[in-house]
This record gives C-alpha cells, sequence and structure tokens, in this order.
C-alpha cells in the first residue's frame, strides 16, 4: 500500500519528444542508458580509496570518485494502478556504479560507463544512501511488501562486498526521508512510518564505530514531511530541506515550504519558499547554488491552463513536474528561488548528482531513470532507463514564474505531461 489513494477521472498519456542539446541548452541526453530502467533508487557520489600491494604504502593508494546507484523499482509499468493505489511490484537488490566521462572539446558530449557492483543483501526502495569513511551505506526504505526496512547494510570497495553493519530501531524506521552526513554522523530527516504518516523526526546515527552504532534524537523539523531531499548550505554544517508531501493536509498537495538547520542550535528556520510546491524531485547543491529538479505538483490555474483544457484536470490534479528552480546561496542578503528552464522531461522518483571534474570551476547534475508521465494504456507511470545531465553554465534564468508557468511550457512545446484528478490521502 502506498501513500496515494486514487479516485481516477481523466488521465493524459505519455507522449516523449527527443531531446537535442544544442550549444545554448544546458540539457541532454547521454548515449548510455542504466543497464535496468530504474525508480526510486538512492544515489550517492562517493570518493573512496582502494589499494594495490601493499595497503601500508601511500604510493600504492588509488583515490576513485564514482557515482553509486542502489536498490530502486525496476517493473517496467514503475508504479502500476492496482484498483485502490499504486505500487510498484518489482524491486531490485542491484547496485551499480556510474563513471562520468567529460567532453574534452567543444563538438563532444558528457557519456560515461556503468559497472554492476555486488548485490546488496537485500531488495528496497525510496531508501537512503550516504558515504561514511570510506563505506558506501544505505538505510531504512520498503521491502516488496511495502514493509520498512530495519537493516543497514554498507559496501566496503575495498573488500567489494556488501556488510549488514546493525539496524535501525523499530521507532525511527522510516522511508522517503532526507539523508545527510557529517563526518562520522548520518542525519535521518523526516520521511514516512509504517502508516505513510509524514514524520518530524531528526535521527542522529554515530558511525564511528561502524561494530557499534548509537542513535539519538535531534532537533525536530517545523512540518512532518517525507519525499524529500537534503543538501549542505554554505558550510557543511548547515543542513536544508525543502517540499515534500504531510499527512497534515491529507496529502492533498505538496509542499512549497524551505527549512533549514544549523547543526549543533536548537532549532530548524523557515527560509525562502520554493515557487512550486513540489516532492519526490531532487536537491542538489552544485558550487555554492542548490538546484530544486522535477518532481510531483499541483495544477491550479495559471496563464495557459483553463478549467476546459482537455489535457488537464484542475479539480486536486497532480501534474509531473519538468520545472528547475535554483536557489543561489552565495549572495549577500536574502536569497529568493528563482525558475532556471525546463528538462527535456517531466520527471519524478529519479536520483541526481552533482558532479565537478577535477581543476574544473564548472559542474554538471546528472540524472538517473525516474517515472515520467501517466500512461492510460497500463494505468502506470512507466520506469525509464534514460540519463540526462544538466549543465548550469549553458541555462537561463526565467525568472520566478508562476508555478503554472512551466506546466503550460510543458504542454506547448510537446514535454512529458501527465496529469490525473488525484485524491492523495493515507491508504
Amino acid at each position: 500500500m502506498t501513500r496515494y489513494s486514487i479516485a481516477l477521472t481523466t488521465l493524459l498519456s505519455t507522449t516523449i519528444t527527443p531531446h537535442f542539446a544544442t550549444a545554448a541548452d544546458p540539457w541532454s541526453y547521454l548515449s548510455v542508458d542504466i543497464p535496468v530502467a530504474l525508480s526510486d533508487m538512492a544515489v550517492t557520489t562517493m570518493t573512496y580509496t582502494t589499494y594495490g600491494g601493499n595497503s601500508t604504502t601511500a604510493a600504492a593508494a588509488d583515490v576513485k570518485k564514482k557515482i553509486i546507484l542502489t536498490g530502486g523499482c525496476v517493473s517496467e509499468k514503475g508504479n502500476e494502478y492496482l484498483g485502490e493505489y499504486f505500487a510498484c511490484l518489482e524491486l531490485t537488490n542491484k547496485a551499480f556504479s556510474f563513471e562520468p566521462i567529460a567532453p574534452k572539446t567543444q563538438f563532444q558530449a558528457w557519456t560515461g560507463t556503468f559497472a554492476a557492483l555486488p548485490d546488496m543483501p537485500r531488495e528496497r526502495n525510496r531508501h537512503g544512501s550516504f558515504q561514511v569513511n570510506n563505506n558506501l551505506c544505505v538505510v531504512g526504505g520498503r521491502d516488496t511488501a511495502d514493509n520498512l526496512v530495519a537493516a543497514i547494510d554498507c559496501y566496503d570497495p575495498t573488500t567489494n562486498a556488501w556488510t549488514e553493519v546493525g539496524t535501525l530501531p523499530e521507532k525511527y524506521m522510516t522511508s522517503d526521508f532526507a539523508s545527510y552526513t557529517l563526518g562520522d554522523k548520518v542525519y535521518i530527516i523526516g520521511g514516512y512510518n509504517q502508516g505513510y504518516e509524514a514524520l518530524s523526526q531528526v535521527v542522529v546515527m554515530d558511525m564511528s564505530d561502524m561494530d557499534t552504532i548509537t542513535f539519538e534524537e535531534g532537533v525536530p523539523i517545523d512540518t512532518p514531511r517525507g519525499d524529500i531531499f537534503a543538501v549542505p548550505v554554505d558550510d557543511e554544517s548547515t543542513i536544508m530541506i525543502s517540499g515534500g508531501f504531510t499527512h497534515l493536509n491529507d496529502f492533498a498537495k505538496p509542499l512549497d515550504s524551505v527549512e533549514q538547520y544549523e547543526i549543533g542550535s536548537d532549532s530548524w528556520e523557515p527560509v525562502d519558499a520554493l515557487n512550486e510546491e513540489r516532492g519526490d524531485k531532487q536537491l542538489i547543491n552544485l558550487n555554492g547554488k542548490i538546484y530544486a529538479i522535477g518532481g510531483e505538483g499541483k495544477v491550479d490555474s495559471g496563464p495557459g491552463i483553463t478549467v476546459d483544457d482537455p489535457l488537464v484536470v484542475l479539480a486536486g490534479g497532480s501534474i509531473v513536474l519538468d520545472t528547475v528552480e535554483v536557489l543561489d546561496i552565495t549572495v549577500d542578503g536574502d536569497a529568493e528561488w528563482v525558475t532556471k528552464g525546463d528538462m527535456p522531461a517531466s520527471l519524478f522518483r529519479f536520483g541526481a548528482s552533482g558532479w565537478v571534474e577535477e581543476g574544473s570551476d564548472d559542474g554538471v547534475i546528472f540524472v538517473f531513470g525516474g517515472q515520467v508521465g501517466f500512461e492510460a494504456e497500463c494505468e502506470c507511470f512507466r520506469t525509464t532507463e534514460k540519463v540526462m545531465v544538466f549543465n548550469p553554465s549553458q541555462s537561463k534564468v526565467l525568472g520566478q514564474s508562476a508555478p503554472s508557468a512551466g506546466m503550460a511550457n510543458s504542454v506547448v512545446v510537446g514535454h512529458v505531461v501527465a496529469a490525473a484528478a488525484i485524491v492523495m490521502m493515507l491508504a
């Protein structure tokens, strides 16, 4: 059972328009795909050290940097309608590494290589992943029976093996949460409990001793929320979360509120709200700018969308977004979110990671898999294996658009758009 209890009245089939990068286009598809169609996975950029021969010899150390994808939904139909709710019927315990390959000339495009890692000890999706020291760890999420997962599994690249290092106490088990690491401490923020009630809890895991993980309660967030992500602000001691869904409004619409917490303080503080309410999106900090990408929003009203529009149902309508917002935290004073163009396709339940090449001042954001708009034929949100790359240096700020502006633009240019009259409530 998911958090969606659906009253389907009008649904729009998905149409994908091919998208090719131009000199001024910040988005492009990579020529390589994920080995399997994948959504609701966890994605983490990992920098780690391996040793050849004598591990005590510093010269033998090899520092590597890769993007790691773990678990997720691998059903071709993604989340499909099962009469009362949407659910993914096939999860995976697969893990993949992705090594980006930067273009060497202006005539080349970003590409990369995927490699299979050893299987995780168990299947899970809607979980979190993070790096602690030289290990990649996964925590939380749900199994194929939609039960919360307690086990904490860690991958050690020096041994190329997974190990269960501990379990979450039952009262701290969660899915669809935000995770954040600072040194040996991991912050598990919000998410949903077993019955899909949004949580305000913050759990701090001390993983300095992997054999004896300790847990303590941190300062709770102001608004219980799930389907969220966390990023650092300014320095690594400040955390930001945004958007998401909450049971407090019966999941009627996602949130636009943003909260910020300085580690060691006694409260979360509200900061500038998103222009669009969105959940199931990605939040990425790249070179001092925070990007809110895609996700699930709600149709209200606005330019280009009317009550009579056959493509969109306004009453309680839910839509997969293609918009990108950016918050420049390097500017003095109160920073504000501004819209910075559209993705090639509307997308939610995807993974993303920022990437900066060594010696470069610029960076890009890779977007992996996810689910596209509703497809009436299968009554599902299909999962994709596609990989996109976003180069912010080529994008233009469009200003603080009204929430519907990006969606109206999507209808016009043929991006993936899906709308449904969806009543979102605890199921």
